[in-house]
Order: C-alpha cells, then structure tokens, then sequence
C-alpha cells in the first residue's frame, strides 16, 4: 500500500536530519534556541510557498488556529529534543522519539476516538522498556539513574504527537496540502516565541554573535528540505491511514539511526563520532528491537 512506503520512507529522512541536527549543534550553531528559530523562519518560508501555489486557499477560523498551533508546537517540541541530542549519542537518543508513539494513541484515543486494545497496552510497555535500557546511566542493584536526554525526550515526542493528532482531526473535512500549508506556516509563530525568549531572558547575544561559517547557511537549507520532504511524507501517510499505523512503522527510525551512526562513526569520525563499543552497541540494538515490537503491537 502507498501509504507504508510513505510511513517508512519518513523515518529514514527524519533519521538523516537527526545527524544534520547534531553536527550543527556540535560544529555551528550551540544555541538550540537559535537554532530552532531558524527551522521555524525557513519552515514559514516553504509554507507560505505552498500556500501561494495554490492561490491562498482560506479555512474556518478554528481550523486556522488549530492548524497554526499544531505548527508553533511543532517549532517548540524542537527546541528539547536539540538539547537532549546535544547531550548524547543521535542513535542512543533517536529512538526515545518513538515514546511519541505512546502519546499518539492516548491523544488520538481522547481526541478522534481510536481505540486502545490489550495488545497497545503491551506495546506502550514494549515501546517505554527499550526506552529505559537505552537511557539508564548507571546500573547497579540498588539504584539506577536515568540519562538527562530521557526527560528532553519525554517532551519533546509529546509536543510533536499532539500537532499529529490535531492535523489529522482537520484533515478529516479538508485538503490535505492547504493544511499543510497553514501548519508549516505556524512555525513563524514559533520563531517569534522563541526569539523574543531570547530577548527578554537577556541571551539576544546569541543571535547577535551568529556569524555563519563557510558552508553553515547550504547545511541549514539542506537539513530543513530533507526534514520538510519527511514532515510532508508522515503527514501524507497520516491522511491515508490510522495515526497508529504510522506511528507504528515510525519505529523503523531507531534502526536507521544506528546503522547511520555506525557507518558515520566508521568512515567518516569527523563529522560525527559516536559510541560504537561492542557493548554499547548489543544495549542499542536490543532497545531498538524492544522498542520497534512496541510500535507494531500498537498498530494492532
């Protein structure tokens, strides 16, 4: 069916631009504030684009609204997942985002009525395991601690499940591409949050000292058009089917990312180096798998 290769398609690019991600946080941009504003004004750029194509097409105004805050959320919920990946390995963080998973089958259950069944509920716990194996810090017999990057993780896939849920509940009576438009468009919003963030907490210099290196502004464009094409794709695959279904096959990320981060770390160290020891690797891949078998039990 279309929308499994779109379902599947999305997460392979979300997982490319996750490594974008870090190498700017790691070699250009250390401000995840600044960094999010950005997304949020080139995000706006290709929205307002679309919307021209297709002659400035107009909604209700609830529908505007929801369609424009499910587009600020998605700017916000960037802004603790830049930091959870900052602080950690993208391969060891990524598959926290499939947490999102779980708060997509809540929101939907509340907010558009899907249903939960015994074997979802499995899948939460399946989906939530391999999410503790990949952020335990220390292990011991009478106390563990978890991973900063965990917490980042836990906010970030809730504000990027409730934009999901919300676009899929004005899809339902409109066009799929006018409302993408007016989403995207929504991260204007969410700029401007942000950087007036920076401006009233004093940390306007961040944006006052960003001097692009050689090179920066392509890598931003690039790292935007390939997580705008996985945006659209999930969104696409959301329109077809369940939130769930898609949600399910998002779990293939984790995957992605580990073999994109060994092969980085392999041959190409000075863009991005992560931790590929033997045991590193055997916690990885179990938690992947953990995690991926959450994602199918819930699509059930």
């Amino acid at each position: 069916m279309y929308w499994i290769i779109l379902a599947i398609a999305a997460p392979a690019l979300y997982a490319i631009s996750n490594f974008f991600d870090r190498f700017i946080l790691q070699k250009r941009i250390k401000d995840p504030f600044v960094l999010t504003a950005i997304g949020g004004l080139l995000a706006f750029g290709f929205g307002f684009l679309f919307w021209a194509i297709q002659l400035f097409p107009v909604f209700s105004g609830l529908q505007m609204v929801v369609l424009l805050f499910a587009g600020t959320l998605f700017e916000i919920a960037l802004i603790p997942w830049y930091k959870a990946v900052s602080l950690d390995d993208a391969s060891r963080v990524a598959p926290l985002f499939q947490s999102f998973s779980v708060f997509a089958l809540i929101l939907s259950y509340f907010i558009l009525g899907e249903t939960l069944s015994g074997l979802q509920l499995i899948g939460f716990v399946l989906i939530l395991s391999g999410a503790f194996f990949l952020s335990v810090d220390k292990f011991s017999r009478k106390i563990f601690s978890l991973r900063p990057s965990f917490w980042y993780m836990m906010l970030s896939s809730f504000l990027f499940a409730l934009p999901v849920v919300l676009f899929k509940l004005v899809i339902i009576d409109q066009s799929f591409w006018p409302a993408l438009s007016y989403e995207l468009m929504g991260g204007l919003i969410g700029a401007v949050l942000v950087i007036l963030y920076l401006v009233f907490s004093r940390r306007v210099n961040s944006l006052a000292d960003l001097k692009f290196k050689s090179g920066t502004f392509f890598i931003l464009v690039a790292n935007e058009v390939i997580y705008l094409v996985g945006h659209v794709l999930n969104f696409l695959a959301v329109s077809l089917a369940p939130v769930a279904l898609v949600s399910a096959l998002g779990g293939t990320q984790p995957l992605f990312m580990l073999v994109f981060g060994v092969i980085l770390s392999v041959f190409w160290p000075k863009i991005i180096k992560e931790d590929i020891a033997k045991k590193t690797l055997l916690i990885k891949l179990i938690s992947v798998l953990l995690i991926f078998l959450g994602c199918v039990a819930i699509s059930f």
